[in-house]
């Protein structure tokens, strides 16, 4: 089955990323160098000022020719999908109240949070092509929090490079509303006055544009093009006057007319990078680019009042570029000014007293550079950083919130001695920034915390040798200078094979060199290639990208076999190939997805792989592609193992129905036990929708399955909801897949309603001694009686959470397959809104060659799965329609011998992956990952998982007070499995993000 997808893309030798670059870089370079060592000194990071690099890119891509345009492209792209941006986040702006911000980034998304918490509400898309298009470099919010304004390196589907386009969008329904057109270079900064009125920043010598809103729609209401070169930002003052600093060196200000009256050259330094009025509209602070100074300037006429004390914060390399004042008299600065904190090295906000003529003191707020500070009403701020990360503090710096990227960081400084790679290239080891060592394997699909090496780089080899290759332009071989690299393009990594084969990993690129320096093949990267590796056998190798991602090359001809991206928490991962064809850890199958454009006035879609389980989730194809080397003959012979007839498969003849919610609003307040829903549902593949689902917390309400007639329109629905917060999604399945969830917060208004406790519900199932005499366990029948006991324990307690537990017990010669059909069927029907369910599974699991899952009954026949297993979807079925909460328990997994491993031959992750998903609603909890044994042993009278869970549920999980809450359950099972296998054993536990953490038992009086 071949997926209709762009192929990878490898360049040939004369290929250029970046042809284009202007000459203008050359004055860059020794600043970056100098500041790069001296960041690499004292942070232990290989990486340049942030801040510089940002200037610097964005002013080549301001002086880009119009040969480099590339018209977005319609065909699928995979992307990777994280919670927090990828890349470094560029602005953040917030609406009037301080209820939600927005911030953009290099990762091409806009994204939009909430401010109590950093919650992720919502993602932004733009159309995307390949390179730059698409990178978001400025985005700002309307005073009432309804609309987003995005722009960057947008040109859209226009090949004019001087025609990029600022995309609006509807922040309550992710809706394009209105795409402005004709920028005559990159969009810098955007900001909004009003509702009605915002203002953008140009590169180059465009100057500034205001737009006004006229009807539906927002023009161009005036304009100042009498700019020397790159605008960076503008402010606006509570009374509609406007300030903006160009890093032609100098500040302009307008009045509220938009007319200039006033402009002065500035002496603090030649580049003027940001600005902000005083609460009161009379002063204007300003931070520069190329200074370490700060001036604060009188909001009337541009007159210098004073200079705020910038004491070892007074150099370029430790400069507060970004400033803005906030309520109490308090002015903040940050930008690359560092300070060694906690046992780590901090990005520092400086805050002034008086407007900034008063005492200052420093806070840590970021990992990298700080980009922007934005100020809220209750007296905090936001801040944006280049890690990428982003928080907000309170005025004396206590934290509210931080958020940090989820992508592994491979700078670090011994990255290339844990980068390494087995002699097949099946594993290899790794060393993110700041975290543990780990190893990967693609046959077991297993990560796992390790010192274990495997064949490292080597810069010598017999007759070569390559020096002055670190962080140079021109490594040598043999003391010979090469030019194989892009003009400026700068070398990070090297390896040398068996074959005398040199591979090299640079920013741009990754290239095959034979002895003499002559270039074999260059393959285009995702981001700067960190380490390169080459394996034993000569025929793959391995490289580690910015962004997280490690990747296999083909030796022969650079061709991309796999992608390896590990998340920052080192637990999931996702393994793809470049078709989209991919093996994920539980809960990671989210962590990618497919980005296809939709015109150049609608906002693109975005779909995560999980979508297209039923055909691309084949680990059968993932692991043989290393075997083979060669992706085609891995799917054949996956594909012939499973009887499958060769197909193309076009992914956009898949793709989910697309719900918004039009009313209520967000965080809309409710005094009412019913609310009228008014939502849209879209269908970008033209498939019907089969049913929409409606859930409260994660969880069905009595108006799930409900048909449509139609494939577009709006439709209303009346909900019932609970006398509390909550939070409503609408979800749509055609026949291929369900929709992402819309989603809602309410907020309750009304009166306190009477509390009743809820019932649990508990079905149990174990089996140790099955009909075939090989199949015999030791304690899965045990560890379901213990499980009930510990449960039953709970009613007992004078605090109990529930008003009854209610038991189903099926163990042993109970376990039959129609008593466990029939004990579905009973949690079903027996489980109202009000209450809890839980089901409970422990014994045998296993795959059929087709990867379906079937737990085997007391009575099952290994030969006959179909007639005689309980498969995977009668469970999932029977967890996803009960109408409470519920919890999944799964102790079967892969059979062994060693410690007791139990279990037949099977991979949990399908079906762990399928019941967590949005519209099953369901918490998993698996004793291990993937392909692990699940380990049980006399001394501890269960399996591992069975015994962390029981202690768990009857008090150790309650890390806080008496309650027990899902969350604290999963933390106390994953370190106590792991305490008691020695860490042979992982459980995973995945939770859809719907729902939200809440108590399950008390600790026992």
């Amino acid at each position: 089955m071949k997926i209709n997808t762009p192929e990878s893309p490898i360049h040939n030798p004369q290929f250029s990323i970046i042809k284009w670059i202007s000459s203008t870089i050359i004055h860059y370079q020794f600043s970056i160098l100098n500041y790069k060592l001296v960041n690499f000194l004292n942070s232990q990071l290989s990486i340049i000022n942030s801040q510089l690099l940002i200037v610097l890119l964005i002013s080549l891509l301001i002086s880009a020719p119009k040969a480099f345009a590339n018209a977005p492209t319609s065909k699928p792209m995979l992307r990777l999908n994280t919670n927090m941006h990828a890349a470094m986040v560029k602005r953040i702006s917030s609406d009037a109240a301080g209820r939600v911000f927005l911030t953009c980034s290099d990762d091409k998304t806009a994204r939009l949070w909430n401010a109590d918490d950093g919650r992720l509400i919502k993602t932004f898309r733009v159309p995307v092509g390949k390179g730059h298009e698409g990178k978001l470099f400025a985005c700002a919010l309307s005073s009432d929090g309804r609309t987003a304004a995005v722009g960057g390196w947008t040109r859209g589907s226009d090949q004019n490079s001087g025609n990029h386009n600022i995309y609006l969008f509807n922040t309550a329904t992710g809706e394009m509303i209105q795409r402005i057109a004709g920028m005559e270079n990159v969009i810098l900064d955007l900001e909004f006055y009003s509702n009605t009125i915002f203002a953008a920043a140009l590169g180059r010598d465009q100057g500034i544009r205001i737009f006004k809103r006229s009807g539906p729609e927002f023009t161009l209401y005036k304009q100042d093009t009498d700019y020397g070169s790159n605008s960076y930002n503008l402010a606006f003052d509570n009374k509609g006057r406007l300030a903006s600093v160009c890093f032609d060196g100098y500040i302009r200000l307008y009045d509220t007319a938009f007319n200039r009256i006033e402009k002065v050259k500035t002496t603090g330094g030649k580049q003027p990078y940001s600005i902000a009025f005083s609460l009161d509209n009379e002063k204007l602070a300003v931070g520069y680019n190329d200074s370490g100074t700060v001036e604060v300037f009188s909001a009337k006429n541009l007159e210098l009042l004073y200079r705020p004390d910038n004491k070892d914060a007074d150099t370029r390399d430790q400069r507060l570029e970004s400033v803005t004042f906030g309520q109490g008299g308090y002015l903040y600065g940050g930008g690359a000014y560092q300070k060694f904190i906690d046992g780590a090295w901090w990005q520092c906000i400086r805050r002034w007293s008086k407007d900034g003529k008063g005492a200052f003191i420093d806070f840590k707020a970021a990992g990298n550079t700080v980009i922007d500070i934005k100020p809220l009403a209750d007296g905090s701020i936001l801040v944006a950083g280049t890690q990428p990360d982003m928080g907000r503090y309170k005025p004396a710096g206590e934290k509210i919130f931080y958020n940090r990227g989820e992508v592994s960081d491979f700078r670090n400084r011994d990255r290339v001695e844990y980068f390494t790679i087995s002699h097949d290239a099946g594993e290899i080891s790794f060393k993110p920034l700041g975290g543990k060592a780990l190893t990967f394997s693609i046959k077991t699909r297993e990560l796992k915390p390790s010192d274990q090496r495997f064949e490292h780089y080597r810069d010598q080899y017999k007759t070569i040798t390559i020096t002055d290759w670190e962080n140079s332009y021109s490594p040598r071989i043999n003391g010979k200078k090469t030019d194989f690299l892009d003009q400026y393009e700068i070398c990070r990594s090297v390896d040398i094979g068996d074959d005398n084969t040199i591979l090299v990993g640079a920013q741009w690129s990754v290239s095959a060199l034979d002895a003499a320096g002559n270039q074999k093949w260059r393959a285009q990267v995702p981001g700067e290639a960190w380490s390169v590796n080459i394996a034993g056998n000569g025929k793959t190798a391995v490289a580690a990208h910015d962004g997280g991602q490690i990747r296999w090359y083909r030796m022969s001809d650079g061709a991309v076999l796999l992608s390896l991206f590990v998340h920052a928490d080192g637990k999931r991962w996702i393994l793809s190939t470049p078709d989209g064809y991919y093996d994920a850890s539980p809960g990671a199958d989210t962590l990618m997805g497919w980005h296809i454009n939709n015109g150049k006035d609608n906002a693109p879609g975005f779909y995560p792989v999980s979508k297209f389980a039923s055909k691309l989730y084949r680990p059968d194809v993932v692991e043989n592609v290393i075997t083979y080397n060669d992706f085609d003959k891995a799917l054949a012979h996956a594909d012939k193992n499973r009887k499958n007839k060769p197909v193309n498969l076009d992914i956009r003849q898949m793709l989910p129905p697309v719900v918004s919610i039009m009313s209520p609003q967000n965080n809309h307040e409710i005094s009412s036990n019913t609310v009228q829903v008014r939502y849209r549902v879209q269908t970008p593949s033209g498939e019907a929708v089969t049913h929409v689902k409606v859930l409260i917390d994660g969880r069905p309400t009595g108006q799930r399955g409900i048909q449509r007639k139609k494939t577009k329109g709006t439709a209303e629905i009346t909900i019932t909801i609970p006398s509390k917060d909550c939070t409503l999604s609408i979800i749509a399945e055609n026949r291929f897949c369900a929709s992402d969830p819309a989603t809602v917060k309410l907020h309750w208004k009304g009166q306190d309603a009477f509390v009743i406790k809820p019932k649990l519900y508990v079905l149990a199932m174990g089996v140790s001694r099955y009909q075939e005499k090989n199949l015999v366990l030791r304690y899965a029948a045990k560890d379901a009686r213990d499980f009930t006991r510990a449960l039953e324990a709970l009613q007992k307690q004078k605090e109990s959470l529930y008003r009854d537990v209610v038991v189903k017990l099926l163990a042993d010669a109970d376990a039959t397959k129609d008593n466990i059909l029939d004990g579905l069927d009973w949690i079903l029907k027996e489980t109202t809104d009000k209450d809890i369910a839980m089901v409970f599974l422990a014994g045998h699991g296993v795959n059929d060659d087709y990867g379906t899952y079937y737990y085997l009954p007391q009575n099952a026949n290994t030969q006959k799965l179909k007639r005689t297993g309980v498969a995977g979807s009668e469970i999932q079925s029977t967890v996803s329609n009960i109408a409470g909460k519920a919890l999944f328990f799964m102790d079967t997994c892969f059979s062994g011998n060693v410690l007791g491993r139990r279990g037949g031959a099977m991979d949990t992750t399908a079906i762990v992956n399928e019941l967590s998903h949005t519209e099953n609603g369901v918490i998993v909890f698996a004793s291990s990952s993937g392909r692990q044994y699940s380990l049980e042993d006399s001394g501890w009278g269960n399996g591992a998982f069975t015994k962390a869970l029981v202690e768990g549920l009857s008090g150790k999980a309650a890390y806080r007070g008496k309650k027990i809450t899902v969350n604290m359950l999963d933390l106390y099972i994953s370190e106590r499995v792991k305490e008691l296998t020695n860490g042979r054993q992982t459980p995973t536990t995945a939770k859809p993000d719907t729902v939200p953490d809440f108590p399950i038992a008390f600790k026992g009086n």
